[in-house]
């Protein structure tokens, strides 16, 4: 049986992310990530985020690596108890988040979650079609030849 679910909503610097909501994790993490990226850098209307440069790159990774740490003890629940946007993008997360944001040149480099690391993404047109899909994997390749 389908069951519709609402999407997870996002933004960017005034731009609406839409994302799949639970039983997926990514699209809110994804969502989280942006909102603390974006307040490290100045807010919606900060300077422009060169990722291709050290500092950019660095706090892009920082934001990355405050998604991966707010996945915590009561994530679970939150993605699976019904509460999981309200909780991820609450103002309390967020402020973890900023923490953890500044504090991600203590952590240690490589894959550290039991979750899993990979992130699935698909920007679709003002006409609604989906020109760019892409999906990503933090870590070192695996074994696998799927």
């Amino acid at each position: 049986q389908v069951v519709e679910h609402a999407p997870i909503r996002g933004s960017w610097r005034g731009r609406e992310l839409v994302s799949p909501p639970p039983p997926s994790a990514g699209g809110g993490l994804i969502a989280f990530a942006l909102r603390v990226l974006e307040r490290a850098n100045g807010g919606a209307v900060g300077p422009s985020l060169d990722v291709e440069s050290p500092a950019g790159a660095a706090a892009l990774v920082a934001a990355m690596i405050a998604s991966n740490g707010i996945r915590g003890r009561e994530f679970d629940s939150w993605l699976y108890g019904g509460t999981f946007v309200d909780r991820l993008l609450s103002d309390e997360a967020i402020a973890r988040g900023d923490e953890l944001f500044a504090a991600a040149n203590d952590v240690p480099k490589g894959p550290s979650s039991r979750l899993g690391s990979t992130t699935h993404l698909s920007v679709i047109d003002a006409t609604g079609t989906t020109p760019t899909r892409c999906a990503h994997t933090a870590g070192p390749p695996s074994s696998s030849t799927s």
